[in-house]
């Protein structure tokens, strides 16, 4: 490679800042050879791991209140938890939706079984989910994230470096077993009327979380 790491790590926080949403490994590469006038498979992948794990060391030590994160196969500049509040106070006059249970239920279906499909949504649930998902995407919690390999291609969706933030994660690595996800996020951001609900929910989401894995080729497998 002819630019060095260290102006290989600030044109890939450039690019990150300025993507209008969240970036695969492959796009990152080719955007940062592009910006760096390297030919192309001149910067790997492999090597895009070592430059954000740099990056990620740098914004830490200069104290910056944002981080790159990994979220579901892609790469996004997402706030700090400590970040996070200072937004939140900021913004605190911002008119606000709470997440309904039936909100925090997909996304619990998605964080643990994503990449999946709505359909595959609506039959773990046995209801429509069309609504919530369209209402979680607008949000900036779930986004799509590929196709599936079925008949009509239908969208996969995950989770995103907002729903991190908003659980105080830094990576889906660090998901926290089931029954401890609605107590990460601010009580605010649910509705009061469905807290009794959510007990009885989170039961039958870790039957759901036990269910087949997708394959590796991205097929859905048959829910039960």
């Amino acid at each position: 490679m002819e630019a060095t790491e260290g102006t290989l790590s600030r044109v890939v926080e450039a690019i990150l800042f300025a993507a209008e949403e969240p970036l695969s490994p492959s796009e990152l590469v080719l955007r940062t050879c592009a910006a760096a006038g390297l030919p192309a498979g001149a910067f790997r992948e492999e090597e895009l791991l070592e430059v954000i794990d740099k990056l990620n060391a740098e914004l830490q030590a200069t104290g910056r209140p944002y981080r790159v994160v990994h979220s579901a196969g892609r790469y996004v500049l997402a706030a700090t938890p400590e970040a996070a509040q200072w937004l939140e106070r900021a913004f605190a006059g911002k008119a606000r939706r709470r997440l309904s249970q039936a909100a925090l239920e997909v996304l619990a279906i998605v964080a643990y079984r994503q990449p999946i499909t709505r359909a595959e949504i609506d039959t773990i649930r046995g209801v429509s989910s069309a609504e919530v998902v369209q209402s979680l995407v607008e949000r900036g919690l779930l986004a799509v994230v590929g196709r599936a390999a079925a008949p009509g291609r239908p969208a996969l969706y995950g989770t995103t470096a907002q729903f991190l933030t908003l659980f105080g994660l830094t990576s889906l690595e660090e998901l926290p077993p089931l029954e401890e996800l609605e107590h990460m996020a601010s009580p605010e951001l649910f509705e009061p009327a469905h807290q009794e609900l959510l007990d009885a929910q989170l039961h039958q989401l870790r039957l759901f979380s036990r269910a087949p894995e997708r394959t590796a080729s991205g097929d859905a497998s048959e829910e039960a």
